[in-house]
């Protein structure tokens, strides 16, 4: 992955990246802390993907803050929980490295869902196979931490072919992907995946697969430039989005259960996610 910019912002785009990846403006490297100085609130960039050209935008955008979890109904607590969110202790800086630093169903966003993989034929097909009817019980799922995935979640999902929108650096250290089924956005169904953070401990279950998906997706597209603990900088691929393939295990998001996960008028109507990205690929 390289990055250009337009000449009046090339300066200060440079310093970001330099910063945040320890290297050029021309190469990005994997895992790197996001310390970037100052960036334009909206700047032009290209992204070289596959050798191919991909002009994009980066937005600064304020952070929703990660809310209170509340307490849950006690037969939901008692089935899917052990310990309440407001107990969590958070591991790693907001905004910075690559160790998850939320408390919201930490447990899941760091695990895959063992078994087979269903295959759609984009995000469309599978935004159809997801029960509506069962949305409105799904939202009353708690935030908890220590929740696990219940049945409904208990899938993996290959998307053979997604364009790729828009890509943010979230507070918890994820890097938040809106994905679509047609290359404009305004038609495309959409639907979200998470590359996700890292566990703090290197042992534990799936730690070297989420950085290995972590590292590629750093090398092959890149991530915003920076990112703060009150703004969030994103780059936006609507007018030159990249095609590719995805596969990972569902989670409905309850923090969005009313949809709306995005920005600006990119936005979901669903709070289904591929939530952690087990892999992808590129489609020249």
């Amino acid at each position: 992955m390289k990055y250009t910019t337009t000449p009046n912002a090339m300066a200060l785009f440079c310093i970001s990246v330099l910063l945040l990846f320890a290297g050029s403006c021309q190469t990005a490297r994997p895992l790197a802390a996001s310390t970037a100085g100052q960036q334009p609130d909206d700047s032009l960039i290209t992204l070289q993907v596959l050798d191919k050209a991909y002009p994009a935008r980066v937005h600064a955008l304020e952070f929703a803050q990660e809310e209170a979890a509340p307490v849950p109904p006690m037969s939901l607590l008692s089935a899917r929980t052990t310990t309440s969110s407001a107990s969590c202790a958070k591991w790693g800086s907001v905004c910075e490295g690559d160790i998850f630093s939320g408390c919201m169903m930490r447990d899941i966003k760091l695990s895959y869902v063992t078994g087979t993989y269903q295959r759609y034929k984009n995000p469309r097909t599978l935004l159809r196979s997801l029960t509506r009817n069962s949305n409105d019980a799904l939202k009353e799922l708690p935030r908890d931490e220590h929740r696990t995935r219940v049945a409904e979640e208990n899938r993996n999902v290959i998307i053979e072919e997604a364009y790729l929108y828009y890509v943010s650096r979230e507070e918890d250290n994820d890097y938040h992907l809106i994905l679509g089924d047609k290359k404009n956005y305004k038609t495309s169904a959409l639907f979200s995946a998470e590359i996700s953070a890292l566990p703090e401990d290197e042992n534990a279950i799936g730690y070297h697969h989420l950085a290995d998906v972590r590292e590629k997706f750093l090398n092959q597209i890149g991530a915003p430039p920076r990112c703060s603990n009150t703004k969030k900088f994103s780059i936006d691929l609507t007018a030159n989005p990249i095609r590719m393939t995805i596969k990972g295990s569902l989670l409905f998001d309850v923090q969005h259960k009313e949809g709306g996960s995005g920005y600006g008028d990119v936005k979901t109507k669903t709070a289904w996610e591929i939530h952690p990205v087990k892999d992808f690929d590129l489609i020249d």
